[in-house]
């Protein structure tokens, strides 16, 4: 049986990467910033931190609640191919013996049946079933916001 393909983004989506940056951002600079302060995608802007510095550091990040969980439902019934821009690949392989993952910036250049993301403008391209993981940062955006456990059950009907 040929299973329908799923793209899931890592950051923001597996990956609570934002929360781990902001330790090592808050440690440096005796600041205390958390998740919920960060309410754009500039961090420059919304919270004046310049995270870039921390992009490629995964030591200590956590998985998203309900990620792996969700993910471990969903392999039963779709192909899980992960999809990023980021460098989480290495911190997914922590949890997931041999993902299939894809390195690239351009989202709407993915064919499958559906796209779990955490970037509106990612899902804009997308030319598929389109869930959008509610995050500080992608709040109000006009779509459907939802959580791992909503986007499961509707998935999984």
């Amino acid at each position: 049986m040929i299973k329908p393909i799923l793209f899931v983004d890592i950051d923001g989506v597996m990956a609570d990467n934002i929360s781990w940056w902001l330790t090592l951002y808050n440690h440096k600079y005796q600041t205390n910033h958390q998740k919920k302060d960060v309410t754009c995608w500039d961090t420059r802007i919304c919270i004046n931190a310049e995270l870039s510095p921390y992009f490629d550091n995964y030591d200590l990040v956590e998985p998203i609640a309900g990620s792996f969980v969700s993910v471990n439902i969903l392999v039963t019934r779709y192909r899980i191919v992960y999809a990023t821009v980021g460098s989480g690949s290495n911190w997914l392989k922590r949890y997931i013996s041999n993902p299939e993952i894809i390195r690239l910036r351009d989202k709407s250049l993915l064919r499958g049946f559906g796209l779990i993301d955490d970037n509106p403008e990612n899902l804009d391209g997308f030319v598929g079933e389109r869930f959008l993981l509610s995050q500080p940062w992608n709040r109000g955006r006009g779509l459907n916001e939802s959580s791992w456990e909503k986007i499961t059950q509707y998935l999984m009907k």
